[in-house]
């Protein structure tokens, strides 16, 4: 952790706090009390390190991606009447990544950001991992054009921060944003 300066830290943590806080409540006042909630608040709990960690390394651990995973193979034993969806949502968000990081030559998304959207795709199943993943995608291109348009070309950027905040808003506002998708077709 030489990256990371000592007096740094405390605030970081308690921001990191508060913030994993108040994404908690939200869940549980939007979402209800429920297993499913507080499942979801201990993946957002995880996601806050990763996002952390990525953005400032470029790296996300294998570890880290290792316990989102275990929490989603948790997840999909809770929903087990309904588990092919899960395989599907992991396989799925992850071809979806294999297939970006292929053509761009591993200069867009790395194996990290892979492992990591597997996990959340065995989570969620596969309709929320794509609302997930295009959420993603969609707020990583629009802020990478920003930066690039203000910072210059070929500079590159942590998706797992987009990751994130696709998870929060699909877990907040998921099922209404699909039921409406739905409806609206």
């Amino acid at each position: 952790m030489n990256h990371f300066k000592k007096s740094k830290i405390l605030p970081l943590l308690v921001a990191g706090f508060f913030l994993n806080g108040v994404i908690c409540a939200l869940t549980f006042l939007i979402c209800g009390p429920s297993l499913d909630s507080a499942l979801s608040c201990i993946l957002i709990s995880l996601l806050i390190p990763i996002s952390y960690i990525d953005y400032k390394t470029m790296k996300i651990a294998p570890s880290l991606s290792a316990a989102v995973f275990a929490l989603g193979l948790v997840r999909t034993f809770v929903d087990f009447s309904d588990y092919p969806k899960h395989i599907i949502g992991m396989l799925s968000v992850s071809f979806l990544i294999f297939l970006l990081m292929v053509l761009s030559g591993g200069r867009a998304i790395g194996g990290g950001d892979l492992k990591l959207m597997a996990g959340i795709g065995l989570f969620f199943g596969w309709q929320e991992a794509m609302l997930c993943f295009v959420l993603a995608c969609t707020a990583g291109a629009v802020c990478g054009l920003v930066r690039m348009r203000l910072k210059g070309k070929g500079k590159i950027f942590a998706l797992a921060p987009y990751i994130s905040l696709g998870v929060i808003i699909t877990v907040l506002f998921g099922e209404r944003i699909i039921a409406s998708y739905v409806g609206y077709i």
